[in-house]
């Protein structure tokens, strides 16, 4: 078959299955690489992207925030379908990156905008601009770098010391490995942080530089919109504009463009061909546009109308040829039919035979290589530059003189060269492992995949876990929920050393794994700290916290030995003890309550400081005061005393609710609740018995003075049921 069956099918040279290379290394396998439609020979679950030799750029979206969305341009594929989240107009995968400058960028302020750059203004008005991408060596005189400097600089990671380099222990916990003794962008660092880890890293930073168009953003002319010339005008679903301009002889089409600035402009065509290679003429003002022929003009050879075997492959201005296959690599037949050239050979006038010719020998303005198909299968030509002036200009494209017809055109494309930016921009280039671009089928055969979303969650877990803040902070919220609400920075740094080093001793003991976020450690360095175990600490007035209203609910029924008791009035058998515990919207009364909290960050905030009193003076955190207001103080003190008084129940705003049908009554029966106070104090007097309360219920820490102002109040009362109501 002809060669421009190439284009419809190729062979694979991946080592195994998902594997992903560079452009290089496929073309280094392959030889050479081609257009093609699809891969023969291969199950569908191991098809994927491939490489091809026609370029692709990859844009951005720049917002007034410096973050940016990645925009592909796919155009020259052979298909012209760009994945929804990375089109120009619908992509809005917005995310943050580190500008060397920071805040300069286009569209970070009014005059430097998106056309003092040369970016094109998008209706949300984002800047879309071109990218380059360079590397270069940060490092090149490894004197005195320090470990610090190596993993705060580098960020691509290697899997190892390059093969054939020498490594050398610098000092400072770094080793470096050097190619041909050398410290360039190949150079792999070897350091370990302060959490055990080994990283292995290139001496290398990957800039994306921003660019703009110099004199005209990027516009699609349609075929069917220019000044024609015999002609045919053809509709098709897979037309950028659902028409394309089918050629014919001394065919041409010629569009007006207005350019502002005069200069140097890129132009390329959307086009259909089924096979041989056809050129057109390229007329810009009517001045012919023309390149160079590759090869020197020779003289053709002729073996006749059935070269013999040995002459196969025939080689440049050799025939005659009857495909492609009988032409050597790079060549293609050309099928001569007396009028039309037979590039770099020389050949008389009314020759019909056909010669095998290299395309690169058309001087023509643009050569079309074959695409598979006149109506559906397209691709775009490689940009040529062409110049021109300020204001109106013509170009044509023609078919060439002696040449019957041409390709099927879709449009052109017309561009500026690559600008520089009013204020130059660049960021470093940010790691990911998911591609951009989806499955295409439900099979699964785009670049998305499991593997990769697994690395990839994998890693952030990682940079989460790892993070420098996360040892403090866990630290912090730790001691906070046992209890000390202002940790000293001494006990903080105790407690996360324990936790990055995985190891704490106390006295003999030792607790932890040894490994980095280890929780044994952690725990064992806050409870057996001097701050959580020495009484001394407890004359301090920022120490300890404020307990939490559920807790002290929670706290009084305990120590006062609550139990429920089955109310006489209510009817049916006897309830599960399940039941009993009733704290009807408790959180509507004393602002916290079991399971409902009011957000995902809990009843208060962590770090929260009392507005007022001489917390506020100092300073001091205290994250439960942030419920404790007047409101919620009062419903609290009121629940605690009708719960001594009459039970659980609703009495005097009590903390639960239709307990019974009996009344309010403080006769010791408790009948309208769910359950009462059943601890009776020990002691052989009345100071005795407040000593054991005062033990119970405020950790020993009721004063002298108070003990005996309740003591005088009480020693009124004559009746000892009624005192401890």
């Amino acid at each position: 078959g002809e060669r421009y069956r190439e284009v419809r099918s190729a062979s694979t040279s991946y080592l195994y299955d998902g594997e992903r290379m560079t452009f290089s290394t496929a073309a280094e396998r392959c030889g050479s690489l081609c257009m093609f439609e699809n891969v023969n020979n291969e199950n569908w679950w191991k098809k994927g992207y491939h490489w091809t030799p026609k370029d692709c750029s990859i844009l951005v979206k720049i917002n007034s925030e410096g973050y940016i969305a990645i925009v592909h341009d796919t155009d020259i594929a052979y298909i012209n379908t760009i994945p929804y989240h990375v089109q120009e107009e619908s992509t809005l995968n917005w995310f943050r990156v580190f500008w060397d400058v920071d805040g300069v960028y286009p569209g970070s302020s009014d005059s430097n905008n998106c056309a003092a750059n040369n970016c094109k203004a998008m209706n949300d008005g984002s800047c879309l601009c071109k990218t380059s991408v360079t590397e270069s060596p940060v490092f090149s005189d490894t004197s005195a770098i320090s470990v610090t400097e190596v993993l705060s600089q580098l960020f691509i990671g290697a899997s190892g010391p390059p093969p054939g380099s020498v490594g050398t222990d610098i000092g400072n916990g770094v080793i470096v490995y050097k190619l041909d003794s050398i410290v360039d962008e190949r150079s792999v660092f070897e350091a370990s942080d302060d959490k055990g880890r080994v990283f292995f890293l290139k001496n290398v930073r990957s800039t994306v530089n921003i660019e703009g168009w110099e004199g005209k953003i990027p516009e699609i002319y349609e075929a069917e919109d220019a000044t024609t010339y015999n002609v045919t005008v053809k509709s098709s679903s897979s037309a950028t504009g659902g028409k394309y301009i089918d050629y014919d002889l001394e065919s041409y089409l010629e569009w007006n463009v207005a350019v502002n600035t005069p200069g140097t402009y890129k132009l390329s065509f959307r086009y259909a061909l089924d096979s041989h290679p056809r050129p057109l003429s390229i007329f810009v003002n009517s001045v012919e546009v023309t390149k160079e022929a590759a090869n020197p003009t020779i003289p053709v050879v002729y073996y006749g109308g059935s070269p013999s075997a040995d002459k196969f492959p025939l080689q440049r201005c050799e025939g005659d040829c009857d495909n492609d296959n009988h032409c050597a690599d790079g060549l293609f037949c050309k099928q001569n039919n007396a009028l039309e050239e037979n590039p770099g050979c020389e050949i008389g006038s009314g020759n019909s035979r056909d010669y095998c010719v290299d395309p690169l020998d058309y001087t023509h303005g643009v050569l079309f290589y074959p695409t598979g198909g006149w109506s559906s299968d397209w691709l775009n030509t490689d940009p040529i530059e062409i110049y021109l002036a300020a204001g109106q200009n013509t170009i044509r494209a023609q078919v060439p003189v002696g040449y019957k017809d041409g390709p099927n055109i879709d449009h052109m494309k017309l561009g500026g060269i690559t600008a520089e930016l009013l204020q130059p921009a660049s960021f470093r280039n940010p790691p990911h492992f998911m591609s951009l671009i989806p499955d295409y089928s439900p099979y699964g055969v785009g670049e998305m995949n499991l593997r990769d979303a697994l690395y990839e969650t994998d890693a952030v877990l990682d940079h989460y876990f790892y993070q420098d803040n996360v040892a403090p902070f866990l630290c912090t919220r730790m001691i906070q929920r046992f209890g000390m609400s202002n940790p000293s920075p001494r006990y903080v740094e105790a407690c996360s050393t324990a936790f990055k080093s995985g190891t704490y001793s106390s006295g003999s003991a030792s607790f932890g794994s040894g490994e980095y976020g280890s929780l044994e450690a952690m725990v064992a360095a806050i409870v057996l700290d001097n701050e959580a175990t020495s009484s001394s600490v407890s004359m301090d007035p920022g120490h300890g916290s404020v307990k939490e209203p559920i807790l002290k609910v929670l706290a009084l029924m305990r120590s006062m030995e609550y139990q429920t008791k089955i109310p006489d009035t209510l009817q049916g058998p006897p309830m599960h003890n399940d039941y009993q515990v009733k704290l009807w919207y408790i959180h509507e009364k004393i602002g916290q309550g079991p399971y409902e909290f009011p957000t995902v960050f809990s009843f208060f905030l962590p770090e929260y400081i009392p507005d007022n009193g001489p917390a506020l003076a100092a300073k001091y955190i205290s994250p439960e005061t942030m419920i404790l207001t007047m409101p919620n103080t009062v419903s609290l003190l009121n629940g605690m005393f009708s719960l001594i008084k009459y039970g659980l129940g609703d009495c005097n705003n009590g903390f639960s609710r239709y307990p019974g049908y009996s009344g309010c009554n403080d006769d010791g029966k408790y009948e309208r609740s769910f359950g009462r106070l059943s601890y009776e104090p020990m002691g052989e007097n009345l100071s005795q018995k407040i000593a054991d309360l005062a033990l119970l219920l405020t950790a020993g820490r009721l004063s002298g003075q108070n003990q005996a102002t309740i003591e005088q109040t009480c020693g009124t009362e004559s009746n000892e049921a009624s005192i401890l109501r």
